[in-house]
């Protein structure tokens, strides 16, 4: 998906379509923040700050204002800084639905995988290791947790 906007906005042939395509996207990661499509978001603000799109500094300085503070916003929830701790924040206070960034998630899982062994010795008995058992169910439930509420969206002919 991120290939795709950054093809969308690379393949037009002039700059006031380049501009129209990203202030098209970027007010679409604004409703999809809206709807708590958190990984859309950061699809489209990664495809945004893919080197190719970045790098066109006469675009963007036609982008206009208001279009560049939501960037800035959405950029700052989606921030990998911290281990994505605003995300993270985010996610705790948003109502459901939600779709939740994955990566996030699976960076905790191989993270606790390789701190933690899966078993401990005592004596000459191996031992399942719980603290990292547990570890991962609270992660794999917070997962889990958002797949508890469907999204509730009419369609709308128009």
């Amino acid at each position: 998906m991120s290939k795709l906007v950054a093809n969308e906005i690379l393949n037009r042939s002039n700059m006031s379509q380049r501009v129209h395509v990203i202030e098209k996207w970027i007010a679409v990661a604004d409703i999809l923040k809206c709807l708590n499509n958190f990984n859309g978001v950061l699809t489209i603000i990664s495809a945004m700050n893919n080197s190719s799109v970045f790098r066109l500094k006469k675009t963007w300085d036609k982008v206009s204002k208001t279009t560049k503070q939501t960037y800035d916003k959405l950029r700052q929830v989606v921030d990998a800084e911290e281990k994505f701790h605003n995300l993270k924040s985010k996610l705790q206070h948003c109502d459901p639905p939600c779709i939740p960034y994955l990566g996030m998630y699976l960076t905790e899982l191989a993270t606790l995988d390789e701190v933690y062994p899966t078993f401990t010795k005592e004596g000459e008995t191996n031992l399942v290791y719980f603290t990292k058992i547990r570890r991962m169910a609270n992660t794999i439930r917070d997962i889990t947790q958002y797949q508890n509420t469907p999204y509730k969206i009419e369609y709308n002919p128009k």
